[in-house]
């Protein structure tokens, strides 16, 4: 091969390399410009450019202990904290038929429920062995506040309707045994005293 034939072949190789050159760069400017242009996007939508996914996240101390876990379950997601000796002492979720709230004393009893169901809020306070109290619901058509003994025995419930309000007082056997109730359509209050027997014994008016 003579020399002007080596010098040709040296002429095209460059030209080669140089058209292979500018495919890249123009390669590396279109990734450099959609990259720029991507981050402008999630910005403008104000959603993070760096997100962390999971199912479940655990919260530790400084002592690698869990005091607080958030995750998902079917079609829940919960809160759920805990004390510096491990008990549980709050969870937070959400469902589908509602979202609901507990807090709970130092042993992990549920001393108060608060839940906020699809067609009422709902409020129950618990004992120190865990037995129902007291239970406030709220309804459309009105209120109403149970109230239960030690053994979670019904002892007392006063309500307030469409018509009027009422309270009614209960025995062990969960009988009434005393009923006070004003009528809002004639503006009248009444007194009723039971048998245990669901039986009227007296009343006034």
């Amino acid at each position: 091969m003579t020399t002007e034939e080596r010098l040709n072949q040296l002429e095209r190789a460059l030209t080669r390399a140089q058209r292979s050159n500018h495919v890249l760069l123009i390669a590396l400017v279109v990734l450099v410009v959609a990259a720029v242009g991507l981050t402008e996007f999630w910005r403008i939508r104000g959603e993070p450019e760096n997100e962390l996914h999971a199912e479940r996240f655990v919260l530790r101390d400084q002592d690698g202990r869990g005091r607080a876990i958030l995750g998902t379950h079917e079609t829940q997601v919960g809160l759920l904290l805990f004390d510096a000796t491990g008990t549980p002492r709050s969870a937070l979720t959400v469902g589908e038929e509602g979202a609901g709230l507990n807090l709970r004393d130092e042993h992990g009893t549920v001393r108060v429920n608060l839940i906020a169901w699809k067609d009422r809020p709902s409020l129950a306070l618990h004992d120190a062995n865990g037995t129902l109290r007291a239970h406030l619901d709220a309804h459309e058509k009105g209120p109403s506040l149970d109230v239960q003994d030690e053994n979670g025995t019904l002892r007392a419930v006063v309500s307030v309707g469409l018509h009027g309000s009422r309270l009614r007082l209960i025995d062990r056997n969960e009988k009434w045994r005393v009923g006070v109730e004003h009528n809002d359509a004639d503006d009248r209050a009444r007194l009723i005293v039971g048998d245990g027997r669901g039986k009227i014994r007296w009343s006034a008016p």
